[in-house]
């Protein structure tokens, strides 16, 4: 019988339309077309709080991969409890925002964002309860990624979840 990965078949990429005449190879999947494949699979990404605030204030990696969500590159998943946060943190007097612009970028967020109705979690997730509306809230709002730079989440193994710090939800991008 013939080889059906080497063989004489006719087919077309249905990536990218580019005829396979004269056999496809698995080879093929380690290149262009595989990445056109991977792309398909479209990310669901859930921020933290301390990941919006470094995005407002300093940018860089974290503003990268918030700005995928307002692109449409990935999805965004907030809650309510983690645009509470959001608010409490940058009134702290460290960063002297005033609350109608903390409100005016809760908001922002919010736009190009699905928002979690989430403010106390029902469950216990993570050693740190003050966490578990964080984790709950991505798994309410099915994501695929957890992104935070909280340490403590990042020990916990939430099946269904993958917890990754903004550098390497930025290289999934």
């Amino acid at each position: 019988g013939a080889d059906i990965w080497q063989g004489g078949i006719d087919v077309e990429n249905r990536f990218t339309g580019t005829p396979l005449s004269g056999g496809a190879s698995l080879s093929y999947f380690a290149g262009e077309d595989f990445a056109a494949w991977t792309g398909m699979l479209h990310l669901r990404l859930f921020f933290d709080t301390n990941v919006l605030v470094s995005a407002v204030l300093f940018g860089g990696v974290p503003g990268r991969v918030v700005e995928a969500a307002r692109d449409g590159r990935a999805d965004g998943v907030v809650s309510l409890h983690v645009l509470a946060d959001f608010v409490d943190v940058l009134t702290r007097p460290r960063f002297g925002i005033d609350e109608a612009t903390a409100i005016a970028l809760a908001e922002e967020i919010a736009s190009f964002t699905e928002v979690v109705p989430l403010m106390v979690a029902s469950g216990s997730w993570v050693v740190d309860s003050g966490d578990d509306p964080v984790v709950e809230a991505a798994l309410t709002g099915r994501a695929t990624h957890l992104v935070t730079g909280d340490a403590r989440i990042h020990e916990a193994a939430v099946e269904g979840l993958r917890v990754v710090n903004p550098a390497d939800a930025a290289r999934l991008l």
